[in-house]
């Protein structure tokens, strides 16, 4: 029995930059990381929606994290990359300035995140903070940071297949 409650107890996460700060995601949410390529506009989407992406295939909506967060938009470079991950059983991608690393942590090492000044931030995609590397790693739930109807929009524009495309 201590096997199977030493994997509850450990998280794995995979940690990526926005400007110059440190956030991280559940890698059981994850499918894969990409390079940036580029993404084909939608119109009449909310400012966070990049865009979609062909990915072998098949459709998948890009979301620029750093507009979703209302930080400035991501200006592409060799670092960029798009973080494939699986919401409602459909593909999304989310843009973000880099990816650093895969790492592993105790769940009870996460922090709560602490109020600020006094203001009632909505930070319920935020599951805690937790230190790592010598500095503040923010852990996100990528359940809550959209809501269900922008969730449900995603879902539809995702996974549909390319039928002009041959085969990879």
């Amino acid at each position: 029995m201590p096997n199977s409650e030493q994997r509850t107890d450990k998280l794995q996460l995979l940690s990526f930059t926005l400007d110059r700060e440190v956030y991280a995601i559940d890698v059981m949410k994850i499918q894969g990381v990409e390079r940036y390529t580029e993404i084909t506009a939608i119109p009449k989407m909310p400012p966070f929606v990049e865009g979609m992406i062909d990915l072998r295939g098949q459709i998948v909506p890009v979301i620029d994290m750093k507009k979703r967060f209302s930080l400035s938009p991501i200006e592409p470079d060799n670092s960029t990359r798009i973080i494939i991950t699986e919401m409602n059983k459909k593909l999304t991608g989310l843009l973000v300035d880099s990816v650093a690393e895969v790492f592993q942590i105790e769940r009870r090492e996460i922090g709560d995140i602490p109020p600020v000044g006094g203001y009632k931030l909505n930070l319920e995609f935020l599951v805690g903070v937790v230190r790592h590397n010598e500095g503040l790693v923010m852990i996100i739930d990528l359940e809550k940071v959209f809501t269900f109807e922008e969730k449900e929009h995603l879902t539809e524009m995702s996974g549909k297949q390319l039928d002009t495309l041959p085969d990879k």
